[in-house]
């Protein structure tokens, strides 16, 4: 199981789970996610998914809009 610095993977699906979710958000000055749920899951699957190498970047974008939407 991959552990950030600050929560596991698990802890980070609970906090999505029942989460209200924006229809879209600007990630940053280059990303736009224009469906949230679906961009949510998808970085879940990903992340979950034992024969990916690469899931870093996957991470990081979860931990972002984590950030964003406890500043709201």
């Amino acid at each position: 199981m991959i552990k950030t610095n600050i929560m596991t993977i698990a802890e980070l699906e609970a906090f999505f789970k029942d989460r209200e979710l924006p229809n879209n958000i600007q990630l940053n000055n280059g990303e736009k996610i224009i469906n949230t749920k679906i961009f949510v899951n998808t970085q879940f699957q990903i992340l979950n998914n034992k024969d990916m190498k690469i899931k870093q970047p996957y991470l990081n974008r979860l931990l972002m809009l984590k950030e964003i939407l406890e500043n709201q």
